[in-house]
């Protein structure tokens, strides 16, 4: 283990402290369900993610469900919750050392939290889709990939933010992008705005994830995504197997009749 110089020991001390004080305060802040914060209950619903259906991941998203909407000021505090340089150098000098044990938070965690809350609640939390839009006119990017994600969660409620995702289309992150795309998908409201939309920057090409990001985007729009056809069937000769798929899938949902075989010919009609 590398030896802390004691000034830094100190710091890390008094960083350590003040960090377990904010958690306290934080914590009593949070709404309770049977006698537990709600981070409690998120970090068991986190704990049993890999194995959906055990009791305690069963308990811990139903605790998350009844706190419902109280939990949505904590939510917006936890999407917006930034790390500055000073407190990652400290975080990590904590990590040197094994003296004493600190319990404190990054914002990635937080981060990780309310998106698993706005899994849990989707559409319950339609209530905070005026505040998300606001958070994609945040210069972070990590807080407008938090809000996208947050909108694509609550679905067709949250119509009113389709323009301000598609504005997010032309973000300078791809994360961004590719959130915003998935986000329209889900809400799948005003196609006419929408899908042209994807289609340009599908066209643009870019980053592989985006590019499927898009591509799935248009399949939630099933017939309404009929534009997009003669795209989708270039695309399923791509080079890229996951590409091909997913347009293969596209193509599918916008009409459920077509076969796969039928796919390779652009004459076909029945689109």
């Amino acid at each position: 283990m590398r030896k802390v110089p004691i000034i830094g020991f100190f710091a890390i001390l008094l960083f350590g402290v003040a960090g377990w004080v904010s958690w306290q305060i934080s914590s009593e802040r949070e709404p309770y369900y049977q006698g537990k914060p709600l981070s409690f209950w998120v970090d068991q619903y986190a704990k049993d993610s890999l194995t959906p259906g055990t009791p305690a991941r069963n308990e811990a998203e139903t605790a998350i469900y009844k706190i419902g909407t109280n939990a949505l000021p904590v939510l917006m505090d936890w999407c917006t919750k930034l790390d500055s340089a000073f407190k990652l150098k400290l975080v990590e000098l904590c990590g040197n050392q094994a003296v004493v044990n600190f319990r404190f938070l990054v914002a990635n965690t937080y981060h990780t939290r309310a998106k698993l809350v706005f899994q849990v609640l989707g559409a319950e939390a339609k209530a905070a889709v005026p505040g998300l839009v606001k958070l994609l006119e945040r210069p972070e990017e990590e807080i407008r990939i938090n809000a996208s994600y947050a909108l694509m969660c609550i679905g067709p409620e949250a119509e009113v933010a389709v323009p301000s995702l598609v504005r997010c289309l032309e973000d300078t992150n791809s994360l961004v992008r590719g959130r915003a795309a998935r986000g329209l998908g889900r809400i799948h409201k005003q196609p006419e705005m929408v899908v042209p939309a994807l289609l340009r920057v599908l066209d643009r090409g870019g980053s592989t994830s985006v590019k499927i990001a898009i591509i799935k985007a248009l399949a939630d729009f099933g017939e309404d995504a009929k534009p997009a056809v003669p795209r989708l069937r270039q695309l399923m000769e791509s080079t890229d197997a996951i590409t091909r798929s997913e347009a293969l899938k596209a193509l599918q949902r916008i009409n459920p009749h077509v076969k796969e075989g039928a796919l390779i010919n652009s004459e076909d009609d029945r689109f």
